[in-house]
């Protein structure tokens, strides 16, 4: 065989053996970056499937709605230096973590006179400053969170702190009287449980 050929023989095997190579190579590649960016994906997963666990939680009548009136809404928790914005205008809840909090969609409107308002953040996200609930879990029975919402302030007093399982939708349960639920990641840096924090309104 003349040189040239089996130049060009050697070169175009090689080339197919390298395209082989990667097509069976392709699956491992997103196990790859989660190991890669394995401290970063922790923190940016979702803190609940909430496309599933929304449509099993019932809603009463009192439940969200969003209108332009309602701006620039906030959670605000003294004790832990916590001053974030309450983000109501997505339905997905990777867009809004990366925002802010997330005001559930079906859980009850800030200041009405039943139900549960639920609000979730990142644990950690870049920072550990007022814009996640980094110290939620330093809150205590008594302290007191101040939903900013319609240009009204409500406050509410812990009652109860808890520590729940991923999969626990109870929390997302309507109340009868007016109850606010923060919840984020535990431990921190990890997605194993839910830290719950539930307050009551104060008229």
């Amino acid at each position: 065989m003349p040189p040239i050929k089996k130049t060009f023989l050697i070169i175009t095997l090689l080339t197919i053996g390298v395209i082989f190579l990667l097509i069976g190579f392709t699956p491992l590649y997103p196990k790859l970056a989660w190991y890669w960016q394995k401290p970063n994906l922790e923190n940016q997963m979702s803190l609940l499937k909430f496309d599933e666990t929304i449509s099993h939680a019932t809603t009463t009548a009192d439940t969200t709605t969003f209108t332009v009136e309602n701006i620039n809404p906030r959670v605000i928790i003294p004790s832990i230096g916590v001053d974030m914005l309450i983000v109501t205008d997505e339905d997905n809840e990777k867009d809004a973590f990366a925002r802010g909090a997330w005001l559930l969609p079906g859980t009850a409107e800030p200041g009405g006179l039943t139900g549960n308002t639920v609000i979730a953040a990142h644990r950690y996200m870049y920072t550990s400053g007022p814009n996640t609930f980094y110290h939620l879990d330093k809150l205590k029975i008594g302290d007191q969170i101040i939903v900013r919402w319609r240009e009204k302030d409500y406050l509410y007093i812990v009652r109860e702190t808890k520590i729940v399982d991923p999969s626990e939708i109870s929390i997302l349960n309507p109340t009868e009287k007016p109850t606010l639920t923060l919840f984020t990641c535990h431990p921190i840096y990890t997605t194993k449980s839910r830290l719950v924090v539930v307050g009551d309104l104060i008229p």
